[in-house]
């Protein structure tokens, strides 16, 4: 895809590192796709032709919509079919079958006009489960509500855990623990307690890995910092923030004061989630990623014991064994 769209490469404002790159194709030009569009609309609704995932990611890009989510979405709808639950009949007559290029197009921009079974669609994977039932629910890969990414935590378990214990749903940049793939053992039995928190498929001291890089991402997010500097590339912590903040404010940082702050603001956004409703059972995975082990390649007969990652990061965090943080 490179050798034939790829134009240059790109980066954001200021920044001399270009990580993104722009294309051109016979009907569209623009910035991207990142990995996650590209996934959506690929091998993730069985659509073979890149130049029409380089299209909807223009196109999605232009309107304001979520790529995930709607690639999610209308995977789900062409599983569902695949699977019996649903017909054409139930979708306004369209062909959600894999790949269906025609059909992906118009349920996209119905819900971008809003029209017909796109009013339903725009509001995602777990609203069209839960008021079409049928046994569909069991297919709807999100988490509180949020669309999972393309990321299958059945081979990157600390991953797993960030999509669970996320505020906002199956968010993968809550926390993004890229350290878990990095395979620097003998860092990860200093920095974490054990050698298992730089091996993808262990669960042993994922919680403790997500409940640092929970707070790295936050701090990057509350620098405006790249997250593919501050976190994936683990250049960020908390006495080098302090230095900078120091430097920009002239208040009396340190490193210790930024990483309480940084505590608990995680702890008050707990807090507000529970006064809407969020409790301990929201904490977890779709189905599929906890009962269905993968039956091919390197994870093979993988799954997530995500129940017991999260009582270890609950721990971590002093929270009880609902997911409340205690009072101090």
């Amino acid at each position: 895809m490179a050798k034939k769209y790829k134009k240059k490469n790109k980066g954001c404002f200021n920044c001399n590192i270009n990580c993104s790159r722009y294309y051109i194709t016979p009907e569209v030009e623009s910035e991207g796709p990142e990995y996650e569009t590209l996934c959506s609309f690929s091998s993730r609704i069985g659509n073979q032709d890149l130049e029409f995932a380089l299209k909807m990611n223009q196109y999605l890009n232009t309107m304001g919509v979520d790529s995930l989510s709607m690639g999610e979405t209308i995977g789900w709808a062409m599983e569902c079919v695949e699977k019996g639950i649903f017909t054409r009949d139930d979708f306004d007559g369209l062909d959600f079958t894999w790949g269906n290029l025609e059909t992906i197009q118009t349920i996209v921009e119905r819900v971008v006009n809003m029209e017909g079974i796109g009013q339903e669609f725009a509001r995602g994977t777990r609203h069209l489960a839960q008021t079409m039932g049928k046994g569909s629910e069991k297919y709807a890969l999100h988490v509180k509500g949020l669309d999972v990414i393309c990321g299958d935590p059945r081979g990157i378990k600390a991953f797993g855990l960030t999509y669970a214990i996320a505020s906002r749903g199956g968010d993968h940049l809550r926390a993004e623990p890229f350290f878990e793939l990095t395979n620097r053992f003998e860092e990860a039995e200093k920095r974490f307690g054990t050698r298992d928190a730089a091996n993808r498929l262990s669960d042993n001291g994922k919680a403790k890995l997500v409940e640092f890089t929970e707070r790295q991402a936050l701090l990057t997010d509350c620098l405006t910092m790249c997250k593919n500097v501050g976190l994936s590339m683990d250049v960020l912590d908390f006495d080098l923030a302090s230095d900078l903040l120091r430097a920009g404010t002239g208040l009396a940082f340190t490193g210790d004061r930024v990483d309480t702050a940084l505590k608990n603001c995680i702890t008050n956004d707990r807090l507000m989630n529970i006064d809407f409703g969020v409790t301990a059972k929201d904490d977890t995975l779709p189905h599929r990623f906890t009962h269905e082990p993968l039956t091919e390649g390197d994870s093979k007969d993988q799954v997530v014991p995500v129940r017991d990652m999260v009582k270890d990061y609950y721990k971590i965090k002093g929270w009880d064994e609902h997911g409340v943080p205690k009072k101090s």
